[in-house]
């Protein structure tokens, strides 16, 4: 019998492997355990919407108006809360309202924060961590690595406090990979380039940052989607607003469409659009894939064979083991190949075999089966198989890799369940033995050396009397 194998499609020319999340691992649940940092992160996120401006230069501007409606004022570098002294507080340079907290400057650069009741010791929250994203008019300043300050009135765009160039009707105000970028009320999009504004793109779009974001030495990514990633104090932000609960982050990651953390625990988690939920480093190497259907019967006298279909994505050297070999069978353990032949007193059943494949770091195995040897009259005939090697791709293309071919056969046309693997791209010919009387179907399918399998032949029917 003949049997001409098909040219392999274009598509399944190139291997297109994507590499996929593993199982649950990692510490305690982020969404329930109690951390010290949230509250850091909280004090210095993104500016929330306000009455006022965020930062007022004495005596220039002397008036904030908090998020509650409360009044500050300075006088004499004095500062005062709805008309009362707010405690303490003397040579006051700057007053500042940042996150829901009122922080102010002394002439000697000491910084302090209001807790409700007096004026503790702090630094500059602007230093500590702003938002890479400010939309207008709901967040209206960004502090950019330098410390400088970028605020927004009226569309137009100001660089501690002063005019930043020449803006209008801006919409938008981004600070990306040490950038800062601006868009416009007609979708134009500019960044600030020695001292003006020259046109750009959206960096959110046009770029993104490196996949994988070790904290802190980098600490933004930028989603396929333009959201922007960053982390500060160990915790997870997304456009400038906290991302769930997350806490002492290490690694920020980005892979395959989906964002994932790792903390100092080494915990790994992935963001699933509302929260965190506990994952593995995507990063690790796929499992192997192994299939087939070994014969559950043979006969004594006749030879047995089977050899798995096995793919392996995520790279390495394959090794395979099996469990339960029957006493009249080897196993090959770089091929996972089961041969041998039984004796006539060997006759029985030889139950719970399993084979498997590992390349390292992840394994998978065939369901369990069992083989029944018996007395040898079932098995009366073979068929003799051969064919043409491919030769090129239905593109056109030479055929470079062929590494293979898999027989597949049955006794029905519609399931063809047992399979031959043969690792030989130079074979062109084989015979199928120990089968009984009946009627036969055969299919052969070549495969190149990235496990990529071209289209099955015709099937060919052979008659064992």
């Amino acid at each position: 019998m003949r049997l001409m194998i098909n040219a392999f499609r274009a598509a399944l020319a190139v291997s297109c492997l994507a590499m996929a999340a593993c199982g649950a691992s990692g510490s305690a649940d982020p969404l329930s355990s109690p951390n010290s940092n949230v509250a850091a992160a909280r004090r210095v996120g993104a500016s929330d919407s306000t009455a006022s401006v965020n930062g007022t230069t004495i005596p220039s501007a002397t008036l904030i108006t908090d998020n509650t409606g409360n009044v500050w004022t300075v006088s004499a570098g004095v500062i005062s809360e709805n008309g009362g002294l707010a405690a303490y507080s003397a040579n006051v340079t700057l007053l500042l309202y940042d996150n829901e907290a009122i922080y102010q400057e002394n002439s000697a650069g000491g910084w302090w924060s209001w807790n409700g009741s007096a004026w503790v010791s702090t630094t500059d929250p602007r230093k500590l961590f702003s938002a890479t994203g400010a939309t207008i008019p709901a967040a209206t300043q960004i502090t950019d690595g330098s410390g400088n300050v970028w605020a927004v009135s009226g569309g137009v765009i100001y660089e501690n406090g002063a005019l930043a160039g020449y803006s209008t009707n801006v919409t938008l105000l981004l600070y990306d990979n040490g950038v800062i970028y601006q868009e416009d009320s007609a979708g134009g999009w500019w960044l600030w380039k020695g001292g003006t504004w020259v046109a750009g793109s959206d960096p959110r779009i046009v770029s993104s940052s490196a996949t994988g974001t070790t904290i802190p030495s980098a600490t933004q990514i930028t989603d396929s989607s333009g959201n922007v990633w960053t982390v500060s104090g160990g915790v997870v932000y997304a456009n400038g607003a906290l991302a769930g609960y997350s806490a002492n982050v290490t690694l920020l990651l980005y892979d395959n469409g989906v964002i994932y953390q790792e903390n100092s625990a080494g915990g790994w988690w992935s963001w699933n659009g509302r929260a965190w939920t506990s994952s593995s480093d995507p990063r690790s190497a796929p499992a192997p894939t192994i299939a087939g259907s070994p014969s559950t019967s043979d006969a004594a006298g006749q030879a047995y064979s089977f050899v798995p279909t096995t793919t392996n994505p995520g790279g390495g050297t394959l090794q395979f083991s099996i469990t339960n070999t029957p006493a009249w069978a080897s196993f090959n353990s770089l091929t996972g190949a089961l041969t041998g032949t039984p004796s006539s007193g060997q006759v029985g059943d030889y139950s719970n075999i399993v084979i498997s494949v590992s390349n390292g770091s992840g394994s998978a195995s065939l369901a369990t089966f069992s083989i029944t040897v018996n007395t040898g009259s079932a098995a009366t005939g073979s068929a003799t198989l051969s064919w043409d090697a491919p030769t090129q791709n239905t593109d056109g293309t030479p055929l470079t890799d062929l590494a293979g071919y898999t027989i597949y056969y049955g006794t029905s046309s519609s399931e063809l369940t047992q399979t031959i693997q043969l690792a030989n791209p130079s074979a062109t010919t084989y015979v199928v033995s120990n089968l009984s009387a009946g009627t036969y179907y055969f299919a052969l399918a070549a495969h190149t050396t990235a496990a990529t399998q071209g289209d099955m032949s015709s099937i060919e029917s052979r008659t064992i009397q």
